[in-house]
């Protein structure tokens, strides 16, 4: 038989998880977009649910930072996927090679 282990995300650190989420975001969008996001995993009260955020943060140089911020490694996956769909007006599937392309820089967040 098989044995699978699982984990709760309070097992994962969170920087586990935010590094976890940039390779996604890497992996998604290419090296050089990628650039343009910084990504925060926040704790979560034990009870809440879920949640991210999108909006636009800082500086660099001339484009802003589009920040992902989300509870969890998931959450902040929504994050880009929710970025990708309504503001980059870039559709994925399972089908979508990878990495997108966005424009240069990458929009900003409405």
């Amino acid at each position: 038989g098989k044995t699978v282990s699982v984990w709760s995300a309070a097992e994962v650190s969170l920087d586990d998880r935010k590094k976890a989420a940039e390779e996604l975001v890497r992996r998604v969008v290419g090296e050089k977009s990628a650039q343009a996001f910084k990504i925060e995993v926040v704790e979560k009260l034990p009870e809440a649910q879920d949640f991210f955020e999108i909006k636009e943060t800082g500086a660099t140089g001339d484009t802003g930072v589009i920040l992902l911020r989300g509870s969890s490694g998931v959450a902040v996956a929504s994050a880009l996927n929710w970025y990708l769909r309504y503001d980059a007006h870039v559709d994925t599937s399972w089908n979508t090679p990878f990495p997108v392309s966005l424009q240069s820089p990458p929009p900003m967040p409405k």
